[in-house]
């Protein structure tokens, strides 16, 4: 390690969608992937996510038979399933298929290094499970503490939007920016 700290990006505005990769979010935070951990998970996302943005959970594989391969969870909040392809390409689809000026308001959230490859250069942002983990973890996670990072109104933005910080929280140690992440193994940050 270089001891080198990395600065959180910038807070980013204007966000629409925030696409999760399902599968690496439920293997950091549970262990595994099952029914508990999805509802597990529904409450947490429903409490932290932004007005006007939605959220796009992937999931790896085909519904159980007889379910929609897209279910509205809450509000704001989808469950996907990939069906006949990896959740990987259909992220990466479903960004391309957003028109490239929405792109740049458009947030994938894994710690796969080739999808991270491969949704950066369809034009979208990407954050590490860290961040989101963070952000999921904060009591009371709507308001101050939510997706602004504890940023409030009064943080220069104009048009009177909430900032929507997608900044990934500064670190140097297990999970920070330079690690790697495989999905498998213990992990540090697991939440409750």
């Amino acid at each position: 390690m270089s001891g080198r700290r990395h600065a959180p990006p910038p807070a980013i505005t204007d966000l629409d969608q925030v696409i999760i990769d399902g599968d690496n979010l439920l293997h950091r935070v549970r262990g595994t992937r099952d029914e508990s951990g999805v509802a597990w998970l529904l409450p947490l996302l429903r409490a932290w996510r932004p007005p006007d943005v939605q959220v796009v959970v992937m999931l790896d594989g085909a519904p159980d038979p007889g379910a929609p391969q897209r279910h509205r969870a809450a509000p704001g909040i989808s469950w996907e399933h990939s069906g006949r392809v990896d959740a990987d390409t259909a992220i990466v689809g479903m960004c391309k298929s957003r028109p490239y000026a929405e792109r740049a308001r458009t947030v994938v959230v894994t710690d796969d290094r080739g999808l991270t490859e491969r949704c950066r250069m369809a034009g979208v942002l990407v954050r590490r499970l860290d961040w989101l983990v963070d952000q999921l973890g904060r009591p009371g996670a709507t308001g101050s503490s939510g997706p602004g990072g504890g940023r409030g109104p009064s943080s220069g933005t104009s048009g009177g939007r909430r900032p929507v910080g997608i900044g990934a929280r500064p670190t140097g140690g297990p999970g920070g920016p330079g690690s790697r992440s495989t999905g498998s193994g213990s992990r540090s940050g697991r939440l409750p």
